[in-house]
């Protein structure tokens, strides 16, 4: 890596020297060239100035990036010239633009953006339907094993997020029907199911529902009748289980107290 470096640095001392002692070009167009780029305290003096050819110019702030490879201002600087009203007369290959723009795209990697630039983004994307090119990619994208650092810095990022009501009823909709009497186990595998299951009974361990939670359960189960399948499942999903003495102390007292409301309701007809 060092020798590479090196080498570089000799082309790119060659191409400065040509540039500084050669004939005047007449008639043949030059862009003025910094050979201290001003990003790394360069100054506008005679000294560090030298008029190159485009295919020169270009090729300077190419072995610039490539001696300062962690120099995120020469590679936006390099990518910039990609785009400018000059670059029909530079000569590039697909290559080198490849090169290019991955340099540019790894410079970028774990910059946080603004809560300004999310929103300019989200506004600029208002509206915009995805190419069936975007889509595909997305679909193949689906079913893909996200690593535990992922998830976690996923988790990170939502974490604290205020999500609003239309947001909410947006998602509601959207799973409407989805894996609709599918168990954990159909959905996920039996491994992944048994680790959500143990998470979630963490996670809802001494939890107590509020009466507007138990109301809303209730409203949502009435009349609901459960399929012969959906029983065979929770059958099948319960068997083997062993049922601690606090659970079974649960199921007697919910019984009971069913059982107490039956009898207060059938008093209360007769009377």
């Amino acid at each position: 890596m060092i020798n590479k470096i090196m080498n570089y640095k000799k082309i790119y001392n060659d191409l400065i020297n040509r540039g500084r002692h050669r004939v005047p070009l007449l008639d043949i167009y030059t862009e003025s060239h910094h050979i201290v780029p001003k990003c790394m305290d360069g100054d506008n003096s005679i000294e560090n100035l030298v008029n190159l050819t485009p295919e020169e110019h270009y090729l300077a702030h190419q072995l610039l990036v490539k001696i300062h490879s962690d120099n995120k201002s020469l590679i936006y600087a390099l990518s910039a010239m990609c785009m400018s009203a000059d670059s029909k007369n530079m000569i590039r290959n697909n290559k080198m633009y490849g090169w290019i723009k991955r340099k540019i795209s790894e410079s970028r990697k774990g910059i946080p953006r603004s809560e300004e630039t999310k929103q300019k983004l989200k506004i600029a994307n208002l509206g915009k339907k995805a190419s069936e090119e975007t889509r595909q990619k997305l679909r193949l994208k689906k079913g893909r094993k996200l690593s535990e650092e992922h998830k976690e810095n996923i988790s990170k990022g939502n974490k604290g997020k205020i999500v609003s009501e239309e947001t909410k009823r947006n998602i509601s909709q959207a799973n409407i029907g989805r894996n609709k009497g599918k168990t954990y186990e159909e959905m996920y595998g039996e491994e992944k199911a048994k680790e959500l299951k143990n998470k979630r009974s963490i996670a809802l361990k001494g939890k107590s529902k509020s009466e507007e939670i138990k109301i809303k359960l209730s409203e949502s189960n009435k009349g609901h009748i459960i399929s012969v399948e959906t029983r065979e499942k929770i059958s099948k999903a319960h068997k083997g289980k062993i049922t601690s003495e606090e659970t079974k102390q649960k199921i007697r007292d919910t019984k009971l107290a069913k059982k107490q409301i039956k009898l207060l309701g059938i008093l209360g007809s007769s009377l």
